[in-house]
């Protein structure tokens, strides 16, 4: 199993998806990913927050929705467990994002993605 991008950040706690990429001029190279406990819709926002590429993936690392998003805007996202933020312009090979899906996985340490986390 390849692990993913050294760029990944997962948010595993409430206020840091609360916060993900809002007050930022833009993510750069950082990608954000948003780990949920169970699969559910959700409703993202991009108020105070630069043009964003959102991707919803299933476990397996299947894209659900991939679309980019402009500031100020609320978006439904279909029922997914990871949701992942970048820079518009960033490509994320299928590789890339089924090892982001892989590592987001619950372990056998029973930490999920906490054990990817810098």
């Amino acid at each position: 199993m390849s692990a993913p991008p050294p760029e990944v950040r997962f948010l595993t706690r409430g206020w840091e998806r609360g916060l993900g990429a809002m007050f930022r001029r833009d993510l750069g190279g950082e990608i954000l990913v948003f780990v949920y406990s169970r699969p559910a819709a959700h409703l993202f926002h991009s108020f105070f927050s630069p043009r964003l590429r959102m991707l919803a993936i299933d476990d397996d690392g299947s894209p659900l929705m991939d679309a980019v998003v402009p500031p100020n805007r609320v978006t439904a996202l279909p029922a997914s467990r990871l949701v992942v933020e970048c820079d518009p312009a960033r490509e994320l090979t299928t590789e890339d994002v089924t090892a982001i899906a892989a590592a987001a996985r619950p372990g056998p340490l029973g930490k999920g993605a906490r054990q990817w986390t810098g």
